[in-house]
């Protein structure tokens, strides 16, 4: 079932239709027509009342179909819900919604009783066979995610006192996902020409096969396979293709995000610094992989998300930032780098978020990668 259905008033509307009917038919057995005929209107008027009540809202439907929106906080967004009703119309109602403080709403009819929610009035009134989509606009506040916790229904009785009230009782699907706040960053392209990759630079060893950027006349040495043959019958000598050198220029982020075996007290500042540089390296498309010393399960023992690029790679490392808090369970940062070399997750350029480690492991790591640390202390970035 949708919706539980709570009322109040109803009982004085039985009351009232219980006494009209009796005295209207006392008042037409005693000759009063035009009374009788009052207090016959009065008990129809409450009859349809009390009918009214016990059927409204009994075929409105909410889509509740799986959504979730992304928005970094400051940036605004919006509840969406969409109603159908194909029962009885509601007129003068209200909605009332209640969710957490990770967003806020923008109207003025949004207030916090908890401290740590919002809850929300908003006027709602549908026809029948009508679908109507109540639009509430938000802004982000903070980091986390955040969905409908409570959502309420109130319809007025018509001519008088009482309520009906409609509680939606299914998990409501609808969420938004705020990531950290994320700042402009001007940095350095570090590639390595000792390792195949994407990003053309001319000293790389490696050359892309797959693209070649033209030809020139045959060279002593040369392979077969990468004679350009139509070139070559073309201008009569034999041409071989010209292809960008490409050199590897991956980033691994590794965030320690434990102070002995708690979360940092400047985890905010520390994600924030994080989100950054995953922000810069999608724009430049540069490959990142992440990962952070929070207790994990499955095929990793700790947050961690392989090497890629595009959007959904950037939304898939924004939505591990968002979600993290002072709750979660940490791992030794030293257990995580030694997973990290044992499984050769170590990439060309690796950046170390947090506090100054002093583990050996990253003098091996320098021996084949630059390695740079981002520190963040009490929402302080050092370099």
């Amino acid at each position: 079932m949708m919706w539980k259905r709570e009322t109040t008033g109803l009982q004085a509307t039985s009351v009232v239709f219980t006494i009209s009917t009796v005295f209207g038919i006392l008042f037409l057995l005693f000759g009063k027509t035009w009374v009788a005929s009052l207090l016959v209107l009065i008990a129809f008027i409450t009859y349809a009342q009390k009918k009214y009540f016990e059927q409204v809202g009994s075929k409105l439907l909410l889509h509740n179909l799986p959504e979730r929106s992304y928005l970094v906080a400051g940036s605004e967004s919006a509840w969406k819900l969409t109603f159908q009703n194909n029962g009885l119309p509601i007129w003068n109602g209200t909605i009332r919604l209640t969710f957490s403080d990770v967003v806020s709403p923008l109207t003025n009819n949004g207030t916090k009783p908890s401290g740590k929610e919002y809850e929300i009035v908003v006027p709602f009134s549908i026809g029948t066979k009508k679908e109507v989509v109540v639009t509430i606009p938000l802004k982000g506040e903070k980091r986390g995610i955040t969905r409908i916790q409570k959502l309420e229904i109130a319809i007025p009785h018509l001519f008088g006192e009482g309520m009906v009230y409609l509680h939606f009782e299914p998990f409501i699907s609808k969420q938004q996902m705020v990531f950290p706040s994320i700042k402009p960053l001007h940095t350095k392209r570090f590639p390595t020409p000792k390792k195949p990759g994407e990003y053309d630079f001319q000293p790389s060893l490696y050359v892309d096969l797959f693209s070649p950027v033209g030809t020139r006349e045959y060279a002593a040495g040369d392979q077969l396979n990468h004679i350009h043959w139509n070139a070559t019958a073309r201008t009569g000598s034999l041409q071989t293709k010209v292809f960008n050198q490409v050199a590897n220029e991956s980033v691994l982020l590794v965030v320690n995000v434990a102070d002995s075996y708690s979360i940092v007290p400047y985890l905010e500042a520390l994600l924030e610094e994080a989100a950054s540089y995953i922000e810069h390296y999608f724009q430049t498309a540069i490959p990142f992989s992440l990962a952070i010393n929070v207790r994990a399960y499955g095929s990793s023992p700790y947050v961690y998300l392989p090497i890629g690029t595009g959007e959904i790679h950037r939304r898939r490392a924004l939505e591990l930032l968002a979600v993290l808090s002072q709750n979660d369970v940490t791992i030794p940062f030293s257990q995580m780098l030694r997973h990290l070399d044992g499984h050769n997750r170590q990439a060309h350029f690796i950046q170390v978020f947090g506090t100054k480690s002093s583990d050996t492991l990253f003098d091996k790591w320098k021996k084949s990668s630059r390695v740079e640390f981002v520190l963040v202390d009490e929402g302080v970035k050092i370099r």
